[in-house]
């Protein structure tokens, strides 16, 4: 009834909306977007349908005929204008999208500030989406006018003009873009990309005039630098090629040594190749050396400037560094000859030229010229030391005459202008290793080391002299000095008695070699070397009086009982005087009391000329030192005879007696203490012995038991008198055993004499009834 009733369109969109009825609520919205009395609510009332279509009922094709309607009644409504973009987009209808934008520009549906992003749209569209850039130019011309930046303009003018081969209309364009860009990397950016294009097109000026301004807003800016330098290179722009790196030289921090090298040595080829100047090539390659002193190649280059230039002392101080750098070679000698020459022909610089032969010698081992200057050069500064050395250098490459006569020189020098006396005796001994005939050295030699107190050398020397001697008056002779220097210049022993024997052997018996050996043998108490002298002149009986001379001298007991023992040994070996040797031995026991040799031989000795009285304490010396028993016995057996028999003291002979049956208890032995004992008249001892004897229960039989018993009573029967302990003996021995005729008649006999009746009626009683068959009868008729 009434289809613009507003009130009521809102209220049944309200209730549809409510129930969720889309399709109805499309038709109403459909029909307020033809039927409402407003522009803005026909509008509204389609955006909202619009809405519904995509987002409820899911209808693109409704959705996108509801939007075109509402830009026709609101050109350049955002929604419409997203949606719509969005969905020709989707579905690449691209022609209607063009056509929207276009609409939107001629209907002004743009707002301000909008259109360019409109024609961009197109634009893209055209070239893009269609492939359509004929189509597209137009757009992009037109949005140059809104954004000469605009860098979706750009990029396609850069693809456009490059298929067209119009490099100029772009290089307008991009120049256009620059001008209207503050400064920063996007105008940089473009400044090098104009450089590039005016590169490409032969139209160098310009794009150096971009690099230029590029470098003037980022100096650190190294595509600019590197084309700029490759441009002036083209175009032969040496003085601004080096301005530019003079530049470079200066940012470059000065302690990256490798960068700023590579740029002088940049620099350096420009003056070198390019501008030719030699004048501005000294600067930079003394820069590049300062920095690289190794740099052979600009020390070459320096010098040959040096050289062009005329300035002498820069290019002999080069020349000396660059040769000092170079390998050993024909160019470092060739070098090191031009300086040496220079600096003593046209400077007459004595030292500087000296230093420069002397490296020409090091790089040229043997060159004639360096040599021979040298020796002048340091003759006539005196520089001793410095000639010493290269004479020594020479030696030790040359040989036979030209180095001794080297060797000579040397000597010499270090002699009578060093003050090295031990260099020169070295270097003389050298010579005579070499030349051992040399008499005229040794001279030399001899009175060097004479000066210097080098004894040990003037003893080589005349060792050496001694070698080359050709006859014995000589040789004697030389060895006598010889002999005293070792002795008394250098306290070698062994050397002067080596010395002093040589001499005997040239003239035996020399009276000095035989006393300067005896001295040094007996002050180093070397007494096998003085036996072996005398021996080898065979005067024994010198050597028995040095010898016993030099025991009576000593001091140290070891000393004199050593000296003792070979003087006996000489007098009773090689003289065949042993009874001469008594001094000797005495003389060893005066210091060593217990020594058994010195005894046993001094035993032998007294006991042949029966000095008896001296033999006892020998035999208990003897008897101290002796191991065995057997010879202990014999000591004390020949002590109880000398006491005993040969001096009359019979009681030390009884002492002896007893200790020899106490070493060895036998029937010998007890007769020797015995027979002593009745010498002596002293029976304690023998007492005791036997007594102890028979204490003895283990070691003793029953029969030598008998015989001590036997042996006791008889003691005490006939040299004690005690008569009742002899009585009491016997009979114990014949209670033992009644057959014991010996014990019985003994028995017998005491008891008669003494008159002891009851005994003797005992006794016959124990023989009649115990006693032997054949007896029985006999004793019975007597008892």
């Amino acid at each position: 009834l009434d289809a613009k009733n507003l009130r009521v369109g809102a209220l049944l969109e309200r209730i549809y909306r409510g129930q969720e009825s889309w399709q109805k609520l499309a038709r109403v919205l459909d029909a307020r977007g033809g039927d409402a009395p407003g522009k803005e609510e026909r509008a509204a009332s389609l955006l909202r349908l619009g809405r519904v279509a995509q987002r409820k009922l899911e209808d693109e094709d409704r959705a996108t005929a509801a939007y075109e309607r509402v830009l026709d009644l609101w050109p350049g409504n955002q929604e419409a204008m997203s949606f719509l973009s969005e969905h020709f987009s989707k579905t690449e209808q691209w022609d209607h999208l063009v056509a929207l934008y276009e609409d939107q520009l001629r209907g002004g549906g743009a707002k301000s500030g909008e259109e360019a992003g409109i024609v961009f749209q197109i634009a893209m569209v055209n070239w893009r989406m269609r492939k359509k850039p004929d189509l597209a130019e137009p757009y992009f011309d037109r949005l140059r006018r809104f954004e000469p930046a605009h860098h979706g303009m750009l990029a396609f003018f850069r693809e456009f003009c490059t298929e067209g081969d119009d490099r100029a209309r772009l290089l307008t364009i991009l120049t256009d873009a620059q001008r209207s860009l503050a400064d920063g990397p996007d105008k940089t950016a473009l400044a090098t990309e104009i450089a590039r294009l005016a590169e490409a097109g032969a139209n160098a000026q310009k794009a150096i005039d971009q690099y230029k301004t590029i470098l003037r807003h980022d100096p650190a800016n190294i595509e600019a630098r590197q084309s700029l330098k490759r441009l002036y290179t083209q175009t032969e722009g040496w003085n601004a090629l080096i301005e530019l790196l003079r530049q470079d030289l200066e940012r470059t921090p000065a302690d990256d040594k490798t960068a700023r090298l590579k740029v002088l040595r940049e620099i350096a080829s420009v003056y070198r190749d390019r501008i030719k100047s030699d004048t501005a090539l000294v600067t930079v390659l003394t820069q590049i050396v300062q920095l690289d002193g190794d740099d052979i190649d600009s020390l070459r280059e320096l010098v040959r400037v040096y050289e062009a230039l005329g300035r002498w002392r820069d290019l002999l101080q080069h020349q000396s560094t660059l040769a000092g750098l170079l390998p050993q070679g024909e160019e470092k000698a060739t070098l090191f000859r031009s300086v040496a020459k220079r600096w003593l022909e046209q400077f007459s610089n004595v030292q500087n030229a000296t230093d420069a032969y002397e490296s020409l010698l090091a790089a040229a081992p043997g060159d004639e010229e360096a040599i021979s200057k040298l020796k002048e050069l340091y003759a006539k500064r005196r520089a001793w030391a410095p000639l010493y050395a290269l004479f020594e250098k020479q030696a030790e490459a040359a040989s036979g005459k030209a180095r001794i006569d080297l060797l000579g020189e040397m000597a010499k020098l270090a002699a009578e202008r060093l003050d090295r006396g031990a260099d020169a005796i070295k270097i003389y001994k050298a010579i005579l290793d070499e030349d051992p005939a040399r008499g005229d050295v040794l001279d030399l030699l001899e009175r060097q080391a004479d000066r210097d107190k080098d004894f040990a050398t003037v003893a080589w020397s005349l060792e050496r002299r001694l070698a080359i001697a050709d006859n014995d008056a000589a040789r004697l002779t030389v060895l006598q000095k010889l002999g005293g220097v070792y002795a008394d210049r250098l306290a070698d022993h062994a050397g002067a008695t080596k010395t002093w024997r040589r001499a005997l052997e040239i003239q035996p018996g020399h009276p000095k070699a035989l006393r300067v050996l005896r001295d040094s043998y007996l002050a180093n108490n070397d007494f096998d070397g003085l036996e072996e002298l005398y021996a080898s002149q065979n005067d024994w009986e010198g050597l028995s009086e040095v010898l016993s001379t030099a025991a009576d001298r000593a001091a140290e007991p070891e000393a004199k009982v050593d000296l003792s023992f070979r003087t006996a040994r000489v007098l009773t070996e090689k003289l065949g005087s042993t009874e001469r040797a008594f001094r000797s031995y005495e003389r060893i026991l005066s210091v060593r009391p217990d020594d058994a040799t010195a005894a046993a031989a001094l035993v032998a000795i007294y006991e042949a000329e029966e000095k008896w009285s001296r033999l006892p304490a020998l035999y208990e010396t003897l008897l101290t030192a002796a191991q065995e028993d057997d010879q202990k016995l014999a000591l004390l057996h020949r002590l109880v005879d000398v006491t005993g028999h040969k001096l009359g003291e019979r009681a030390a002979a009884v002492q002896w007696a007893f200790k020899a049956y106490d070493l060895a208890p036998t029937e010998e032995r007890l007769d020797e203490l015995e027979e002593a004992s009745r010498a002596a008249k002293s029976w304690e001892l023998y007492v005791d012995a036997v007594t102890t004897r028979l204490k003895k229960k283990k070691g003793v039989s029953n029969k030598d038991r008998r015989s001590l018993k036997s042996k006791l009573a008889r003691l005490h029967a006939t040299e004690l008198g005690r008569l009742d302990d002899a009585i009491s003996e016997y009979r114990t021995l014949v209670e033992e055993e009644p057959g014991d005729e010996e014990a019985v008649a003994a028995l017998d006999k005491l008891l008669r004499s003494e008159d002891r009746r009851d005994d003797l009626r005992w006794l016959f009683e124990l023989r009649a009834t115990q006693g032997a068959e054949d007896a029985r009868a006999s004793i019975l008729t007597e008892w």
